[in-house]
């Protein structure tokens, strides 16, 4: 029986055990298919130097303009089984060029290794959880919204709410989902490398928020 995740805020990693891990499970590629014009991103090695992030308040509740109810808030241990769903279709959605195989079989690195490892916040309506997003220093690890939730803006709030967490933001997504490519560069994000991902060999770039 795997260890259930604990909330993140009191999770913590040894130095070295952030600077091993690879991320191979990540697709950061939250929100829907190339042709949905959501994005699509994927993690970086955790061992990217981290930017000053001391000056920026914490934001834990968050209620996006005319949204009525809905909020983006601190992860919760009881929000693992959710997420974990929400991260498993997005990802086969987004990724047909990889296989939803590849994504089924990493479902226990995210319950036990990738979740518990970062900092998340998940954007919560009153029919539930429709997305979240995962924060590792300063790295946007991972960006993702429910298929029946895309197109009505909650990867946009998602993104807007982890601008406010850092002074500094570092992505990865595959350059095969242009119309993800494009969203990041609408959004403030600048191409800085680009790079085979280690994992599936598909031509990926690296980008930045603020460009520049």
């Amino acid at each position: 029986m795997p260890e259930r995740a604990k909330p993140t805020s009191n999770r913590t990693l040894s130095a070295r055990t952030a600077q091993e891990m690879v991320w191979p499970a990540w697709s950061h590629h939250e929100y829907g298919s190339p042709k949905s014009g959501s994005p699509a991103i994927r993690p970086q090695h955790p061992a990217i130097p981290k930017v000053a992030t001391h000056d920026i308040a914490e934001r834990t509740s968050y209620i996006p303009p005319g949204t009525g109810s809905t909020m983006i808030r601190d992860y919760t241990e009881s929000d693992l089984e959710a997420v974990l769903e929400i991260w498993l279709q997005a990802s086969a959605k987004a990724h047909d060029f990889v296989g939803r195989t590849y994504w089924e079989s990493q479902l226990g690195n995210m319950r036990t290794i990738y979740i518990p490892a970062s900092e998340n916040y998940v954007y919560e309506t009153d029919s539930g959880i429709a997305g979240f997003y995962s924060l590792h220093e300063d790295m946007l690890a991972a960006i993702f919204v429910a298929p029946e939730h895309q197109g009505q803006g909650v990867g946009k709030a998602l993104l807007h709410h982890a601008k406010s967490q850092r002074t500094r933001l570092r992505l990865s997504v595959y350059q095969e989902n242009q119309a993800s490519c494009g969203f990041y560069l609408s959004q403030g994000f600048a191409v800085v490398d680009e790079q085979p991902d280690e994992h599936t060999g598909h031509l990926e770039y690296t980008m930045i928020f603020p460009a520049g």
